[in-house]
């Protein structure tokens, strides 16, 4: 008897059987799901309509909108004045197996103060942010020290960022890509509208490095999952249910990686399972491979953010403010994105992968490839809700 997979089961019944309705009651979201995507996607239009007036509220909104590692949203704030205000690393959010030196949650700092201040434009406000200005913290005290303080300093006819109006369209989409390969024009119009300031823009468009880059990505992926503590990072932030997805407001969702109905009903009522066991079985796992491979394989592009010289906190939160810009340039100019990290983090397993790449890049010995991922062009999916302000401020 020939045997089938979870995954090639749910395209198998879905393609065989056109007449299969679901009903609506058994996939229906929230009540206030759509309030909610609005809030990520129109920030600034939905502070108008709650009548929230608060300057500090009112470019919140757009800072915790930004990208960030398994969409943890690791962000606190500490109101200081009306004026000022800080922010903090959230500890109970790192994701220190897969993150052992706290690099992407710096970046995700990085992102947060980058929208802060496309959003402080759109309201007239300049910002003025001092990194670390009570030190840096050690390890074992994440979230101590504030990674950063934000004074608003109101200024009139103050230039409004460009960038701000692809909010709406920012996403990371997990779907697989469509479209011609990117040209070398591409990559050019995306760098000069991103206007990063801290890291090199370095990307693949030379079919054969293209198929290289494409296999160790795929190997450095195959290594994470089939590390038990490194896996178990996913499904502890896997938000399954919708009562799940629309309460916590955050983690990662079958519909971010770009399932819809019927297979995403079918996945989530028979297919998933979040128990330990399930999660990390030998079935589990080879599905996770093979949907990773059904993306990578669709790309049409690569990018990479690249630093030389000093690879520290600052360097962090200063390539997490370039990361944002790439994330809105990048469908400034019609495309989509997915990071995809495993090559290139800090655990000793990746760095065999990290060499790979920057050999093949033909970086230099000393350069850092801080962030990568795929382009290529897709309709927008699923946008991952945020997590309430109150939650965010303590």
């Amino acid at each position: 008897m020939k045997s089938i997979s979870r995954k090639n089961f749910l395209y198998s019944s879905v393609l065989g059987m056109g007449i299969l309705s679901v009903p609506d009651l058994l996939y229906q979201v929230l009540a206030n799901s759509k309030d909610i995507e609005f809030s990520k996607r129109y920030p600034k239009e939905f502070a108008e309509g709650e009548g929230i007036t608060d300057s500090i509220l009112k470019i919140l909104l757009f800072g915790i909108t930004a990208p960030n590692s398994h969409n943890t949203q690791p962000w606190k704030i500490k109101i200081e004045s009306p004026n000022s205000f800080y922010l903090y690393a959230d500890k109970e959010r790192q994701l220190l197996p897969i993150d052992p030196i706290n690099r992407q949650l710096y970046h995700s700092m990085g992102t947060f103060l980058e929208f802060l201040e496309i959003g402080a434009r759109e309201w007239g406000i300049q910002l003025k942010i001092s990194l670390f200005p009570k030190g840096i913290d050690s390890m074992e005290k994440t979230g101590t020290l504030p990674v950063a303080k934000i004074e608003l300093q109101p200024k009139s006819n103050l230039e409004k960022d460009p960038l701000a109006k692809y909010i709406p369209l920012r996403q990371m989409n997990r779907k697989k890509y469509e479209g011609e390969f990117l040209t070398d024009e591409n990559y050019r119009f995306i760098l000069e509208s991103s206007g990063i300031r801290t890291t090199k823009l370095v990307y693949s468009s030379e079919k054969k490095q293209f198929n290289s880059l494409i296999e160790i990505l795929i190997e450095s992926f195959k290594k994470e999952i089939e590390s038990y503590e490194k896996n178990e990072i996913s499904r502890v932030w896997f938000r399954l249910s919708e009562k799940d997805i629309y309460s916590k407001r955050d983690g990662i969702t079958l519909e971010g990686n770009g399932l819809t109905n019927p297979v995403l009903w079918l996945a989530r009522n028979f297919f998933v399972s979040l128990s330990p066991k399930d999660w990390n079985s030998t079935s589990a796992l080879k599905q996770s491979l093979d949907t990773f491979k059904d993306q990578v394989y669709s790309s049409k592009g690569f990018l990479f953010l690249v630093t030389e010289g000093k690879d520290d906190h600052i360097t962090w939160v200063n390539t997490g403010r370039d990361f944002s810009r790439i994330c809105l340039s990048i469908p400034a100019n019609g495309f989509v994105f997915h990071t995809m990290n495993q090559a290139f983090v800090d655990y000793p397993e990746s760095l065999e992968f990290q060499t790979q790449i920057r050999n093949l890049l033909n970086l230099k010995p000393e350069a850092k490839i801080q962030l990568g991922g795929r382009l290529g062009k897709a309709d927008l999916s699923f946008f991952s809700p945020r997590r309430d302000l109150k939650e965010v401020i303590f």
